[in-house]
């Protein structure tokens, strides 16, 4: 996946959390237990809500299905998938016909990586409930990433028949659109997306498209409405700290490749790019420092080497500054050519 979108948090999908429960005689502090179960906005204390109606239900012998799904999804948001897996496992072996689990599990697989399994959970959810748009967009995501944008697009055609005013499949199409370097029609999803939800992830979407398009000027003011909604958004630092130096404008740059910094100090890519910010603006001492902590995650990244050679020549180490450009082009013989773009002063 391009860098520039890269990193953002994708839309998270959670269904069926719908009401399980509906015992009667139940205690005030098992009712209290229910809806704490049922909160989405909880995690811990979800978590341990439904851990007590699992004991209770369970000694009882009633259906607790919905407790392991509200509890696996409470899990996902721990990061914890061990555990949510084994809760999304064991739902589906007391109701093997949980749509909504199928789909929670796919959309938990998806943030794993594994999107083989994402789109076995979500067909599995279809063929139960071929009607709910959620599973069609795990599918997509799923798909998508595997390379199948065209039956990714498909999917996402679906979603969006069936819920027309949900901003998720629009987002999705459009990524898949990118992929496709269809940029027109990336750009069209995008913006429906964006005018029924302003969210970060398709602010650095867009951005990402006008960067193919070269324009970059547009790209940079979706990349600024990303962190003016999420002042942490890391890959919208990231590219605002590149595409800043592309237009020249090394204030703005090196402003972005520090924020970019603060929340991730071990990227490689912005210590570089900041490195190269500071070079452009013959702060070399301080260029030399983010050349540097590049070059310790990655010894042989040929362009940060390049740069820390710059930045020693012009600061009088000549003899270092020698050695780190000869080993830098005997890794990257392109090396040069990159940094006679720069036009570095």
């Amino acid at each position: 996946m391009s860098k520039a979108i890269s990193r953002f948090g994708a839309f998270v999908i959670v269904a069926g959390a719908t009401a399980w429960w509906a015992t009667p005689g139940l205690s005030q502090s098992s009712l209290e237990d229910e809806k704490r179960c049922e909160d989405l906005t909880l995690v811990d204390a979800r978590i341990a809500a439904c851990s007590n109606l699992i004991a209770l239900g369970s000694s009882r012998g009633w259906n607790v299905t919905g407790a392991y799904n509200n509890r696996g999804l409470a899990y996902v948001r721990k990061g914890d998938y061990v555990r949510a897996l084994a809760d999304y496992d064991r739902a589906l072996q007391l109701d093997p016909k949980y749509a909504a689990v199928y789909t929670n599990r796919g959309q938990m697989f998806l943030e794993q990586g594994d999107d083989a399994r994402a789109a076995a959970n979500a067909r599995q959810s279809i063929e139960l409930r071929p009607n709910n748009f959620r599973p069609y967009v795990v599918r997509g995501r799923a798909l998508s990433n595997m390379g199948d944008q065209d039956g990714a697009i498909a999917d996402f055609d679906r979603a969006i028949q069936l819920e027309p005013g949900h901003p998720s499949a629009y987002t999705m199409r459009a990524r898949a659109f990118y992929r496709k370097r269809d940029y027109d029609r990336a750009i069209t999803d995008a913006d429906r997306s964006l005018q029924l939800e302003q969210n970060p992830f398709t602010f650095n979407l867009r951005a990402a498209v006008f960067v193919g398009k070269g324009e970059y000027d547009r790209a940079i003011a979706d990349y600024e409405r990303t962190v003016r909604i999420d002042p942490n958004n890391f890959v919208a630092y990231n590219m605002l700290c590149w595409m800043f130096g592309i237009v020249v404008r090394l204030d703005d740059a090196l402003k972005n490749c520090s924020e970019a910094v603060r929340i991730d100090p071990d990227d490689i890519d912005t210590r570089d790019r900041r490195g190269l910010v500071y070079l452009r603006l013959r702060r070399f001492d301080e260029a030399i420092a983010d050349y540097n902590a590049a070059l310790k995650i990655d010894a042989k990244r040929a362009h940060a080497l390049y740069g820390r050679g710059l930045a020693r020549m012009r600061s009088g180490d000549r003899s270092g500054g020698e050695a780190d450009l000869a080993s830098a082009q005997a890794m990257d013989a392109d090396v040069i050519s990159k940094y006679e773009r720069y036009r570095i002063p």
